[in-house]
Parts: C-alpha cells; sequence; structure tokens
C-alpha cells in the first residue's frame, strides 16, 4: 500500500507541475510522464483530472 500512495503523489506533483506549464514543451514532457506513470500503475487515481 505505500507503494501505492509513493507512485499516487508522485503523480499528483507531476499534475500540479503540469498545470503550470502546460503550453510549454516542459508541459508535454510531464505529461507523457504521467502517462508512462499511468501505463506502469494503472492503479492510481486520475479521476481529478477531469475535475472531478
Amino acid at each position: 500500500m505505500e507503494k501505492n500512495k509513493f507512485v499516487q503523489d508522485e503523480y499528483n506533483n507531476l499534475r500540479q507541475r503540469w498545470l503550470k506549464t502546460s503550453d510549454t514543451q516542459e508541459g508535454l514532457n510531464i505529461l507523457e510522464k504521467m502517462k508512462l506513470l499511468k501505463d506502469d500503475h494503472p492503479e492510481i487515481n486520475t479521476k481529478f483530472c477531469y475535475g472531478e
């Protein structure tokens, strides 16, 4: 369970960084990292990304 929390925290941190840089190349790089993290850990919660 601890590993899942770490992964979720990492995803949340990436999301916060992405929100600030979404229109830049860095934002695209962060989005790619988020996608890879989600692919590796499908159990993480991404619903909040859509305003839920």
